[in-house]
């Protein structure tokens, strides 16, 4: 049950906590009072949409937190399949005037279509209008096979996994049987992305290695060119740092004070220092010698291998995998009229399938239906309404469809005397 509910910045509502008890709770007030957005902030809780008209005028951000504890077992089994494991929900549901909405569920991230299926397993809603969908036929298959539920879950995935299959065996006769134009047009394409791919020679991982190899190049050329430009200043050429060192220390070499033989031995061990310096900057530059020949082979191949991938899937193994079908559809162009001849018996053999899956489905929701019509007329009955009439109306479509070969329509007439008609003729507002 539904035990907590807070609001907070919810249209006129500043915040709000309601405590729900056990049994029947009224809440009370006038037009206007706030009643409505109680329910807003319920269903904005449980994933319905919302729009920034609900945010409090002059806040940022609303936010609706919902409680339920006393979980059924068979509430518990279901929310399983949803990964909650624990037997009470809080459900945390925040929404700001930019359009960003955050979602947790025990804490946990959700999405908002899981949040939807969540709400619809833990909360029944039913507003003013909401009678009006009953108006609408085209939800009627839908509301029978709800009420159905697991007598017919599993025909109607086999009914609509058919008809996908189906659908697939005609875009591909349909592919293959035009004419020999198009044929050809296609098979000239398919060659060329084919030959294109092939000619790249790709192989798994090579963009990585290829990218990690430029990058020890393009360190190598800026490692090559600091030392060369340090070498030249510190070892090299007639002011080099060591040539002056060495004219400094010759030009105190005759002099026999002792606070200029101590610089002169200075200068001596820094000259000497710097020789050291020079020796392993040389051994550096020999180490990380740039090869650009190497360099614009290696770069030339990685524009290559990008151009391609970003043709045929993004990367290597999406490309490798564009070709495999590539070859597929390109043999089977060349040998179209064997393999339309196999595709159209195959076509043939799933479309009867179908027709017998969707026909199954049928005499299923139609046992059902029968159900559904005495348990409707008993409770319109207890209502007083004793010379109603209630049917579920089948027509058969001409060919089947994802939801098989059913058109339901549900009729009704109130009165005695009078012939059943579709709900949006003869149904009250009442009576919905």
């Amino acid at each position: 049950m539904l035990q907590t509910l807070s609001i907070k910045n919810v249209a006129l509502i500043t915040k709000l906590n309601i405590e729900f008890g056990k049994g029947l709770n009224i809440l009370l007030g006038e037009t206007g009072a706030g009643k409505s957005i109680i329910f807003d902030a319920l269903n904005f809780v449980l994933g319905s949409k919302v729009d920034k008209t609900l945010v409090r005028n002059g806040e940022d951000e609303m936010r609706v937190d919902a409680f339920f504890s006393n979980l059924s077992q068979t509430t518990l089994k279901n929310i399983q399949e949803l990964g909650i494991e624990d037997d009470e929900i809080c459900i945390t549901r925040s929404f700001n005037i930019e359009g960003k909405s955050t979602i947790k569920v025990n804490g946990m991230p959700f999405t908002q279509s899981m949040l939807r299926q969540l709400g619809h397993l833990l909360l029944d809603s039913y507003s003013q209008h909401e009678s009006v969908e009953l108006l609408k036929s085209k939800n009627h298959l839908l509301m029978l096979d709800r009420y159905c539920g697991n007598e017919i879950s599993t025909l109607k995935e086999e009914v609509s996994q058919k008809y996908k299959q189906h659908n697939e065996l005609l875009n591909k006769i349909k592919y293959l049987g035009g004419n020999d134009f198009e044929r050809e047009r296609k098979k000239s394409i398919l060659e060329y992305q084919i030959k294109e791919i092939e000619d790249a020679k790709l192989k798994i991982g090579e963009e990585e290695e290829l990218a990690d190899q430029l990058r020890l190049f393009s360190s190598a050329e800026k490692i090559f060119e600091a030392v060369s430009l340090c070498e030249e200043l510190l070892c090299n050429g007639n002011s080099s740092c060591i040539r002056e060192l060495q004219q400094s220390s010759n030009a105190l070499s005759n002099l026999s004070f002792e606070q200029i033989e101590d610089c002169k031995q200075r200068l001596d061990s820094a000259r000497y220092e710097i020789e050291d310096v020079c020796d392993t900057l040389s051994s550096i530059k020999d180490s990380s010698s740039f090869d650009e020949r190497e360099f614009e082979r290696i770069d030339k191949r990685h524009d290559l291998i990008k151009d391609i991938t970003k043709k045929y899937g993004g990367t290597i193994d999406k490309a490798l995998q564009f070709l495999e079908k590539a070859k597929e559809e390109l043999f089977e162009l060349e040998d179209s009229e064997e393999l339309l001849t196999k595709l159209n018996i195959e076509e043939n053999n799933c479309y009867k399938q179908l027709e017998d899956l969707s026909n199954k489905l049928s005499t299923k929701r139609k046992e059902q239906a029968v159900i559904l019509e005495q348990r409707i007329l008993e409770q319109l009955k207890e209502l007083g309404m004793k010379s109603s009439q209630f049917e579920v109306k089948f027509n058969k479509l001409s060919t089947p469809t994802s939801n098989g070969i059913d058109d339901v329509e549900f009729v009704f007439s109130a009165n005695k005397g009078q012939d059943v008609k579709s709900l949006s003729k003869t149904a009250s507002g009442g009576e919905l």
